[in-house]
């Protein structure tokens, strides 16, 4: 399968030591994808919060995407010691739409799913506006 123990350990152990500093791609060519579910449980976890605590902002959306783009790419610079010029773009942009996206749809879920009886009412004037046509 795709995802074994066998295929996670490795990029587990990189993922967490300390000061690797990979000279080259070749040396943890799972960076990105690693890059990519670290965003993607910030923007889980981001959604939740977001949702739950009902952020009806658009700031939450600027807040969102500021943690998911540089969270990772702090982890990266100053916990493993990557050198930007190895993956170039890669740690930057790996993952960043989709977790985006997934901290939007959790959010809009949420806050949709606390506003039930407002949601209910559009949905009578919607269907009122269109039965009139």
């Amino acid at each position: 399968s795709m995802l074994s123990w066998q295929k996670i350990q490795p990029a587990l152990k990189k993922s967490l030591t300390y000061n690797l500093q990979p000279a080259t791609e070749a040396a943890f060519p799972e960076l990105p994808t690693v890059l990519i579910w670290f965003r993607f449980v910030l923007g889980l976890v981001y959604g939740l919060h977001a949702g739950g605590n009902l952020v009806p902002s658009a700031v939450a959306l600027i807040q969102a995407l500021n943690l998911i783009a540089f969270v990772p790419t702090v982890y990266c610079k100053f916990y493993l010691g990557v050198p930007a010029e190895v993956y170039a773009t890669q740690v930057v942009f790996s993952g960043l739409p989709n977790a985006l996206a997934l901290t939007l749809l959790i959010w809009v879920y949420c806050f949709t799913a606390a506003h039930a009886p407002h949601e209910a009412q559009l949905a009578a004037l919607l269907s009122l506006s269109s039965g009139g046509s």
